[in-house]
Parts: C-alpha cells; structure tokens; sequence
C-alpha cells in the first residue's frame, strides 16, 4: 500500500530540468558496453552492433519517498510513473533507420538510494521517508542491437582499417 517511489504530493514536469539551483541543464552521464561488433556488409556500408546504454542522471526537482537500501537494484520507476517526469530523449541518428531511446519492457528505470533520507510533514497521515532528486539518481538500462551506416574507406584493402561510429545526438541540446 501506497509504495510508489515518486513522491505523490509533488508536481511533476517533464520539461528538461534547464535551470538548476546552482548549474545550467541536466548532466546525463552516459556509459556504453559493447558487447558485439559484427555483420560488417561493405556493398551497403553498414554494420551490427549489440550494447548496453547506461545513462545516469539527477534531476533537482524531484522527491521520493521510501528508497529502499540495498545492493540489489530494487527501487524501480513503472511504466505509468515514467510518464509523469522528464525522460532523456537520444537519437542514434547514424542508424540504417533512425532510431532513439526506448522505454519499453526491455528497458530499466531506477532510482540509486545515495543520499538519506527526511521524514515527511508531521500533518501527513502516513510516515514516509523523503529523499531528494539532487542526491538519488535515475538509472536507465537496455540492451540495443542496431544497424548503424559507417563509410569504409577501402581503397588501401587489404591493409586498410575503418573508424566507424555510432552518433548520439538530442533534439533538446542546442549547440
């Protein structure tokens, strides 16, 4: 009863945090595991990659209630509290078709218990523990497996080596 880790008493946004207290924008830490590199087609140009994305962020305006401390990653956002708060959007824009990031039911949304928690209002009827969005981070994890463009320069075969990459971008950073 009554265990959503979002903070029921909270507006949420899911506009971009631009402006936090003490720095602009949102950082996003973003780690890859590549995990396979194959199908390398040289008519067409392409080739299969397998990875998982892990992006790490914290977001200043949100508050959750009763994190749970352990090792394992129990403290999981749901599909329908992922609708209520804002969600990186990445595009892998070098991609045969483009793609960008999922939320889906091979992804993962967590909540990593850092920071400790306060007790809630005394006017509260139930006693929750708070914790606060600029010491617990979101999590996200998936597994990809994609089809990304790469131009081989094969003019040098069979002594030649390529530099093919996988392009990130997001629709919301400006340059």
């Amino acid at each position: 009863m009554d265990c959503e880790i979002l903070n029921a008493n909270q507006y949420f946004s899911s506009d971009p945090p631009l402006t936090n207290r003490t720095e602009n924008g949102a950082s996003i830490n973003v780690s890859v595991i590549i995990s396979r590199l194959g199908d390398f087609q040289e008519l067409s140009m392409t080739f299969k990659a397998r990875f998982t994305l892990l992006l790490n962020w914290f977001d200043w305006r949100v508050k959750f209630t009763n994190l749970k401390n352990t090792s394992d990653n129990v403290n999981w956002i749901g599909k329908t509290q992922q609708k209520r708060i804002w969600l990186p959007m990445l595009i892998f824009s070098n991609c045969v078709q483009e793609t960008s990031l999922m939320f889906d039911k091979f992804s993962a949304l967590i909540i990593q218990r850092k920071g400790n928690p306060v007790p809630n209002s005394v006017t509260e009827i139930l006693e929750n523990e708070i914790f606060d969005g600029t010491e617990n981070s979101f999590l996200y994890n998936r597994t990809y497996e994609l089809e990304f463009n790469c131009g081989f320069e094969l003019h040098k075969y069979p002594f030649d080596y390529q530099n093919c990459h996988v392009d990130v971008s997001n629709p919301e950073w400006t340059v």
